[in-house]
């Protein structure tokens, strides 16, 4: 999966705070135009001398999880009356 980054200039920004805090979670599209909600890990390469040289960027799917977790919360919001 790649980022289209035309389609949000505002991912720029996104991607050096990932550099920042290594955790980003942000909607991405695939390459069928079709937005998932993406996790981006980052993390620094570094050289002998301990200086970082590339940085490193791992993207996950994590669309499941995210509408898992809204459900859950639909769930446990509702009134007492409603739950059983």
């Amino acid at each position: 999966m790649t980022f289209i980054i035309e389609k949000d200039p505002g991912l720029i920004p996104q991607i050096h705070s990932g550099i920042l805090d290594p955790r980003v979670s942000r909607m991405n599209y695939r390459k069928n135009s079709e937005l998932f909600y993406s996790y981006l890990a980052v993390t620094s390469l570094l050289d002998p001398d301990g200086e970082a040289f590339y940085f490193l960027g791992v993207q996950y799917d994590v669309t499941r999880r995210i509408h898992d977790k809204k459900k859950i919360k639909r769930l446990t919001d509702r009134p007492e009356s409603l739950r059983k």
